[in-house]
């Protein structure tokens, strides 16, 4: 294992990778500031940063189009920009306590978590939102999406206030959820190779 960034006493929250480019994205909490470098970890620079932006949370990159999306737990808001940091906007706002987002790249939709318990999905100009999944007291805590379902970690405290997490399926036919994985601690993240078309790597640290 090899340490190409250190974001000292602050946490790397999203990672994204464009291969084509050759650049790794990623977003700080705390900072408020998305950075990219080269994949080797030279060329570090601030992309984004501003007032507006308080605390960033996951990043997904759309390559198609070169947009880098966000998510502002603090402001409760997804923004998106431009891939070299140009064309700032916010695109969604009015979240409580959102924190995961990404892209499918069939249907050209975000998903990306809101009121801590919940699936949303929009479109990619933050348009015709819906609810997709919500579970009551059960933390989302990853998103994933292929042609067919969307997956989803949570993390949950159960009566005798013991930690509990799973990782599920749901359906986007017939909203079917299963359950794949269960007894699990705090499974951070979910990453679907399929999920993104080629050149690009949306993942959690």
């Amino acid at each position: 294992m090899e340490t190409i960034i250190d974001t000292g006493i602050y946490t790397a929250w999203g990672l994204a990778l464009d291969h084509a480019g050759g650049n790794i994205f990623w977003s700080v909490s705390g900072t408020g500031a998305i950075s990219v470098a080269k994949k080797d970890g030279s060329s570090a620079r601030t992309l984004l940063t501003s007032p507006d932006i308080i605390d960033t949370g996951d990043v997904v990159l759309d390559p198609r189009n070169e947009l880098v999306y966000w998510v502002d737990s603090s402001k409760g808001k997804i923004d998106r920009a431009a891939m070299d940091g140009s064309g700032q906007t916010t695109i969604i706002t009015g979240l409580r306590n959102p924190g995961f987002i990404t892209i499918d790249f069939k249907e050209d939709r975000l998903y990306y978590r809101n009121h801590s318990y919940g699936v949303y999905s929009s479109d990619l100009l933050g348009k015709d939102i819906r609810q997709v999944l919500y579970e009551d007291g059960k933390w989302v805590f990853g998103i994933a999406v292929d042609e067919d379902v969307v997956y989803w970690s949570s993390v949950w405290q159960d009566s005798s206030s013991s930690w509990q997490a799973k990782i599920g399926k749901l359906s986007k036919s017939d909203l079917t959820k299963t359950v794949l994985v269960d007894g699990l601690v705090y499974p951070n993240g979910i990453y679907l190779s399929t999920a993104a078309p080629p050149g690009v790597t949306n993942v959690r640290p």
